[in-house]
């Protein structure tokens, strides 16, 4: 059965055989030239057709990372926000120098319970991680200590 199929196939490539023989060596050359032109089209053109299919599914998987980042970044966002961010003012009154009547008010604020490196004129340190200030030794020196909520 399979032969009977193939028959005509088979009839058709040896019919094709005799005519490249019966011709000019020129002819031959051009015939091979034009089924090797014909193959690198078909697969040029398969090439091009993956090619621009891979583009987009790079560029699905793209956007689908970017939504993937924003919603991250979304929820980052939404976290930040819950938290309470706590103000403190410290106010000091401090004589300069030789001129015990000037008093300085200088305010010291904070953001998110962070330690920030205070300026060499504040008499301790301000908060490093949810440490309170020694403020038994420093009575004498801060004036108010103000805590609010923003």
């Amino acid at each position: 059965m399979s032969e009977l199929k193939l028959q005509p196939y088979l009839d058709k490539i040896e019919l094709t055989k005799q005519r490249i023989q019966n011709k000019t060596f020129v002819e031959k050359t051009a015939i091979q030239g034009l089924c090797l032109l014909g193959t690198r089209i078909a697969e040029l053109q398969n090439y091009v057709f993956l090619d621009k299919m891979q583009k987009k599914a790079n560029r699905k998987r793209f956007y689908q990372d970017f939504k993937k980042k924003n919603k991250q970044h979304k929820k980052k966002i939404k976290k930040k926000k819950f938290i309470k961010k706590k103000k403190i003012v410290v106010q000091l009154e401090q004589p300069i120098g030789d001129q015990g009547e000037l008093k300085i008010k200088k305010t010291h604020t904070l953001r998110n319970s962070s330690c920030y490196a205070c300026p060499s004129s504040y008499p301790f340190h301000l908060f490093k991680k949810q440490q309170k200030p020694n403020f038994l030794e420093n009575k004498k020196k801060i004036q108010k200590v103000i805590v609010r909520n923003i």
